[in-house]
């Protein structure tokens, strides 16, 4: 049964492929995303529990989103207009301020308890505060003091900006400034061990980047892979793999106990591969609630407006995943049958696909709302594997903030500067 979902998977990349015809549009990179985890997690975790029935409706919804795209694109066809050069101002002093308040929001977050910004110059100091602060967020609940969290946001905002100023005009900037976000993401990253917070700030860098090339290229069938880029995949897949597993070491107070290294491999082996079998046990397990008309996809928010508190973990039921590890990794799709119940579930797929191919055809046409609306789209098309990108307020505040810049701040190069 396994061997037939595949082959039913590998069929839907097949037919998003005929009909949407670009790679990068993102309900191609939907599918090929989930043809490439289905593929890897039967690979590499054979153990875990797999459902045929909720992978028969993971596949349903993806078609849901092909069906949306092509009306999508029916309904505005990309058509490519001038190719003048383009260029964002201000991105040069929102990565450098990226970095300051990045530092800034670090040292709050020690400062909620009585340390300070020298711990990230000690490492055995370091690695005790770490250790200290993950206790404290699964224990005690802890919570990013306000000021740190609205630091964060201007630095997910600065990540959208320089990914979209690294696509549209690569000369305005020295090359490591670009990244500056993402560093000023690492000592957050050191002090609360959260792993996913770099992975929120290189979504939306490579999702603005992704936007970006949309809306410089003569073509919406650009063509992504490269010898060049594939190279830099594979080294960036392996430092950062490298960098997951030492941040669980940090977070366990075990580095440099290299005994420990396949204690730990075994353990972080979920993140990966264990959304599939999350939302297989979810699914056959038939829990399910009455429709809460967005909670879980706009958690952030309805927690600030007081409508329902958010969960630590958006979900706060955990569920064995088939070798007796736990976890409440549930995919995008819980979130939207739990938010509008399946049929509700398929309209977002399909809404999805169809603001997709819009987004596609209005950037390539050289609207600036169009990388604004695309680089929204694409994280939470590559976080779906998880849960909703936008379950999180400092990722809509990002988004927002992004889309407000862009006209502000965007203008054509001069055409002997382009």
């Amino acid at each position: 049964m396994i061997f037939l979902c595949l082959l039913l998977q590998l069929a839907t990349l097949l037919f998003a492929k005929t009909l949407l015809r670009y790679w990068m549009h993102p309900v191609l990179v939907l599918v090929l995303l989930w043809t490439v985890l289905s593929m890897a997690t039967v690979l590499f975790a054979p153990e875990y529990y797999f459902s045929a029935a909720s992978y028969v409706a993971i596949i349903l919804f993806q078609v849901a989103a092909v069906a949306g795209a092509v009306v999508g694109f029916a309904a505005i066809p990309p058509r490519v207009n001038d190719t003048l050069g383009m260029t964002i101002r201000g991105a040069r002093l929102v990565s450098w301020a990226s970095l300051f308040i990045g530092l800034v929001g670090a040292s709050i977050i020690l400062q909620s308890k009585g340390n300070t910004l020298s711990v990230l110059l000690d490492f055995a100091k370091l690695a005790e505060v770490s250790r200290d602060f993950s206790v404290a967020r699964y224990q005690e609940d802890y919570r990013m003091p306000l000021a740190a969290r609205i630091c964060q946001m201007f630095v997910f905002a600065a990540c959208l900006i320089c990914g979209a100023q690294f696509a549209v005009n690569r000369k305005s900037m020295r090359g490591f400034e670009f990244f500056l976000p993402l560093l000023a993401l690492v000592s957050t990253v050191l002090v609360l061990t959260t792993r996913a917070t770099f992975i929120y700030g290189a979504l939306f860098w490579l999702s603005a980047y992704l936007a970006g090339r949309y809306f410089c290229s003569s073509s919406a069938a650009w063509q992504p892979f490269t010898k060049r880029g594939a190279l830099f995949s594979i080294f960036g897949s392996l430092l950062f793999t490298a960098g997951f597993v030492w941040m669980q070491m940090l977070r366990g107070g075990i580095v440099g106990d290299m005994s420990r290294l396949p204690e730990v491999i075994a353990h972080l082996k979920k993140w990966p591969f264990g959304s599939l079998a999350g939302f297989s046990v979810w699914f056959d397990s038939k829990n399910f609630s009455e429709p809460t008309f967005g909670y879980f996809f706009l958690t952030g928010l309805f927690d600030l407006a007081g409508i329902r508190a958010r969960e630590t973990g958006i979900f706060s039921d955990y569920v064995d995943i088939g070798n007796g590890d736990m976890a409440n990794i549930f995919t995008l799709f819980r979130v939207i049958i739990d938010d509008f119940t399946y049929p509700g579930a398929a309209l977002f797929m399909l809404l999805l696909g169809f603001a997709s191919s819009f987004a596609v055809s209005i950037t390539v046409r050289r609207s600036i709302f169009g990388i604004a609306l695309l680089s929204a789209i694409y994280p939470l098309v590559l976080f779906s594997p998880i849960v909703g990108f936008y379950s999180y307020l400092g990722h809509v505040v990002a988004a927002v903030f992004f889309a407000a810049y862009m006209p502000l701040m965007m203008r054509r190069l001069a055409r002997d500067a382009s």
